[in-house]
């Protein structure tokens, strides 16, 4: 099995830490030790120790880490929809979020680690139902005070002890200044101050960095203890008690200290820079601040040179800013207390209105690579921005700029298959609509696009009924505010699903009246979506081939003339259909290819799905079977990520397809099980891939080959898999060259220290004697051989020894 470990970078040589690591390490090499929390204040160092535990852990005890941050979530309800995202796990309809996760995790031993948990606590209930769903699950939570489970091991992680600290300082000081040589003096005020701020890193760090313009002697004399700024979210670490220990207090001090080092213009900026949850330009925060970019530009720079914001270069346009979570923290509370935020939320809804409004129109043609990548550094802004209005007093102007804030993502949020996230905020709008008060034409128009939102909703959850009831609402007020440009769009989302419901005379009709209206206005970006619908209209409902050539070719006409890589590529596979339905197979794999190069530029994984399907159909035509194999591996787990069965049940037959040609007989068997459970959907609702016509005479052979009491049995198998298992089959045992069965190192599916394990296995030592010779021990021995032995689907060493013994050992010895 492939590893799969998402962490972000982290470089930082932990000080004084060895022993939390080595406890840490055993507590979760433990069976019985599932959810370890560790509590401390906010830059006590909780994520970075949590970062290195794991790094250490992963290739020894797991197949999967992921790092989830919570520090964008406004409210608890989000934290299942935040892993999901993390996981790449799309919800399936009529299933819920835990549960689609759970089964995405059924086969992997995971490590997930839930990152600043404190301000979402009301949610711990969701790790406790996660790990009641997932067996092979752990879970690490930093936090500043404990989830309250039973399940939970709590690890209160403490400051650094006075010489660590000290040591920390002097290393700090020296990145920064080179130069810095402590006297014996200065050391000892250091390690005074280190005191007084209780040893925590982040406090200490800062006050490293000042080293070039204060002495240790006057920064010990700057802590004044009259510095006692209220600060909600820096006082959050608590046991429930209302009032503060003093030692909690340390990390606010030293924030407070170097706030109040800022001027007045500094000061504004750290407030004001704190509302962006993701990183921000000095362009943004000028807008916010309301000043010309140049003043701007000095007080970032102040900024930076304090340690107050860190710079990063993720966008090669400009740089962008960000702080630590601490400081944003302490800014942010003084929001509060200054009275600013209500300005702030509504200079901060103007920015990213602005912003939406642009990306909405430059996300549909030759601008749209840019668009994305704008998006992609917006992304957690734009959410905030959008939170901030969906939670505003309906019909307020906070709340109509979250709206249009969103309805402007949309296309963002479908190109990216962020399903999750667009329906968690469709639901909320639409629960609101009956409270709009206001009936002008703006606000009208508003209506309109929550019932379209949620039209679309509807359409992701295969719920086609309520999809058609919403966007007809959506229709019937566009066409009351005769916005022909709306209405297109509304007509052409109706139509889609007037077809899902087998209403064949409503869709045509829906669509021809949208095409008609995007010639009318010249909209090239609307005629390729109509025309794309109209190829599957064509294509599935009406079975005229012809037709559907035509419009697929002109709607990779459009899409070019457009210049927009996201239509191109969806245009390019749709053509690439036809022409395989025609026979014209190599003018469909020059199409296949184009679409698959494109969507791998720029990461269009929906369209990369479809096309790579395409594509391994039309190389098993050219007996390409190799490279057949090849796009199935890629394309097959993206199809399963975005929960498209339709697209799935291509794969399934394409892999089927294959495997008979390698004359791989048994595993068809099972394959035509999943077929055809997953076939009872796709017919349902009017679209079935045309690969491989001669699926049905080819699993009628096989059955006769392997005989019916195999093959019924291997069938029944098949159709009850969920399809994280499916995945995992077909890896396993249909895709020549997998890891797993690599004909050329049977190794390949263990980690280094397993394949010891295993070795000595095979020599016939027990756990005891292999901890000894490994010196490594015993609990860790004992996850390995159990690992070997899920790896090679035996139940014990003794099976395990003879695979050894059959597959290595003549290797070495040949």
């Amino acid at each position: 099995m492939k590893k799969n470990f998402k962490l972000p970078a982290h470089h930082i040589n932990l000080l004084g830490r060895e022993k939390d690591i080595a406890f840490l390490m055993d507590l979760l090499s433990k069976d019985e030790i599932r959810l370890v929390t560790l509590t401390g204040l906010g830059g006590i160092g909780k994520t970075t120790l949590t970062l290195q535990i794991a790094s250490l852990l992963s290739n020894e005890f797991f197949d999967e880490v992921h790092f989830v941050n919570l520090v964008p979530l406004t409210h608890s309800e989000a934290i299942p929809f935040e892993i999901a995202h993390m996981l790449d796990v799309r919800q399936e309809a009529g299933k819920l979020i835990l549960q689609s996760i759970a089964e995405s995790l059924a086969d992997r031993d995971t490590l997930l680690i839930l990152d600043n948990f404190e301000h979402v606590m009301s949610g711990a209930g969701y790790v406790n139902q996660l790990l009641d769903m997932s067996p092979r699950l752990k879970v690490i939570v930093t936090s500043r005070e404990p989830l309250g489970l039973r399940a939970e091991q709590v690890y209160p992680l403490s400051p650094l002890a006075t010489d660590i600290a000290t040591e920390l300082f002097i290393q700090r000081a020296r990145s920064s200044n080179p130069d810095f040589s402590p006297t014996h003096e200065d050391r000892l005020a250091i390690a005074e101050l280190c005191n007084r701020l209780d040893g925590l890193p982040l406090a200490v760090e800062l006050a490293a960095h000042r080293a070039g313009m204060f002495t240790p002697q006057a920064m010990l004399a700057r802590l004044q203890p009259d510095l006692q700024p209220a600060s909600r979210l820096l006082n959050f670490f608590s046991t429930g008690a209302k009032d503060l220990p003093e030692r909690q207090q340390s990390l606010r001090k030293t924030i407070a200290w170097s706030y109040s080092l800022l001027n007045t213009d500094e000061q504004h900026a750290l407030r004001f820079g704190s509302v962006f949850p993701g990183s921000f330009t000095i362009q943004q925060l000028a807008q916010l601040l309301c000043m010309d970019e140049m003043p701007a530009i000095d007080i970032v720079s102040s900024l930076v040179d304090k340690s107050l914001l860190k710079p990063s270069f993720e966008d090669e346009r400009e740089a962008r800013f960000s702080m630590l979570e601490s400081i944003r923290e302490f800014a942010w509370d003084e929001i509060r207390t200054s009275g600013e935020l209500d300005e702030l939320k509504s200079r901060y809804s103007n920015l990213y209105l602005e912003l939406g409004k642009n990306a909405e129109t430059g996300l549909r043609g030759s601008e749209q690579i840019n668009w994305l990548k704008t998006l992609e550094l917006e992304y957690s802004n734009l959410s905030l921005a959008i939170e901030i209005g969906v939670s505003a007093p309906v019909d307020s102007v906070l709340w109509w700029q979250g709206v249009e804030i969103f309805t402007s993502m949309e296309q963002y949020y479908l190109m990216r298959a962020f399903f999750n996230e667009f329906t968690e905020f469709s639901k909320r709008l639409h629960k609101k609509i009956d409270q709009m008060r206001s009936h002008n034409a703006d606000s009208l128009s508003l209506q309109a696009k929550i019932y379209s939102l949620s039209g679309t909703t509807a359409w992701l959850k295969a719920e086609f009924e309520q999809a058609v009831n919403f966007h007809s609402k959506s229709l019937e007020i566009f066409r009351q505010l005769k916005d022909e440009n709306q209405i297109a769009f509304a007509l052409n989302n109706l139509a889609v699903n007037f077809e899902e419901t087998g209403d064949q005379k409503s869709a045509s009709d829906c669509y021809k009246e949208s095409l008609a209206l995007y010639e009318k206005k010249e909209d090239d970006w609307g005629l390729v979506r109509v025309n794309l619908n109209l190829f599957n209209y064509y294509c599935y409902s009406a079975k005229n081939i012809a037709e559907a050539h035509h419009y697929g070719e002109r709607a990779l006409l459009s899409a070019e003339r457009l210049q927009d890589p996201f239509l191109i590529s969806a245009a390019s596979y749709t053509l690439g259909e036809i022409f395989f339905i025609e026979g014209n197979k190599q003018q469909a794999k020059i199409l296949y290819e184009k679409s698959v190069q494109v969507c791998r530029q720029y990461g269009f994984n929906q369209s990369l799905t479809w096309a790579l399907a395409g594509l391994a159909a039309t190389e098993m035509e050219f007996g390409n079977l190799q490279a057949a194999s090849d796009h199935i591996r890629e394309g097959f787990p993206l199809a399963i990520a975005q929960i498209d069965k339709t697209v799935a049940h291509a794969y399934i037959r394409v892999t089927a397809w294959l495997n008979f040609e390698l004359s791989n007989f048994k595993p068809i068997s099972l394959l035509a099980g999943i077929e055809s459970s997953l076939k009872d959907f796709v017919t349902r609702h009017g679209i079935l891939p045309i690969f491989w016509d001669g699926y049905d005479p080819a699993v009628a052979s096989v059955r006769a080959k392997i005989g019916e009491t195999v093959f019924d049995a291997e069938f029944a198998r098949g159709s009850g898999l969920s399809m994280e298992r499916v995945l995992a089959f077909v890896n396993e045992h249909c895709l020549p060259n997998a890891s797993v069965v690599s004909a050329n190192d049977p190794l390949d599916m263990f980690t280094t220290r397993e394949r010891d394990v295993l070795t000595l296995v095979a020599q016939g030592k027990t756990n005891e004697e292999i901890s000894k010779e490994l010196v490594v021990v015993l609990k860790t021995v004992e996850k390995h051989v159990a690992n070997i032995l899920r790896k090679l689907g035996v139940k014990n060493r003794t099976e395990a020894s003879a695979w050894y013994l059959e597959n290595i050992n003549p290797r070495q010895n040949g």
